[in-house]
């Protein structure tokens, strides 16, 4: 289970935290405000950049040096 996302200059986030909740959590925003940012740095912190669809400079926040990309993703296995 997910717990507690945090993205640094990941695409168009700059600073986000989520805190997810048990069971199902729901995504919800306006057009271009980053929703599937967030599962894409997801599939980055578990994966790794060759999850990604674009490279890691085309991926930072734009404007922030590459080195400052971070996504922080807590879960929990088997409870």
């Amino acid at each position: 289970m997910l717990n507690k996302i945090k993205l640094v200059n990941f695409g168009c986030h700059e600073q986000l935290e989520i805190d997810f909740g048990p069971g199902l959590n729901a995504v919800k925003a306006g057009v271009e405000m980053g929703k599937s940012t967030i599962f894409k740095a997801i599939a980055y912190a578990l994966f790794g950049s060759k999850a990604l669809p674009d490279s890691l400079e085309d991926t930072v926040t734009w404007g922030k040096p590459v080195a400052t990309l971070k996504v922080y993703l807590t879960f929990t296995v088997n409870g």
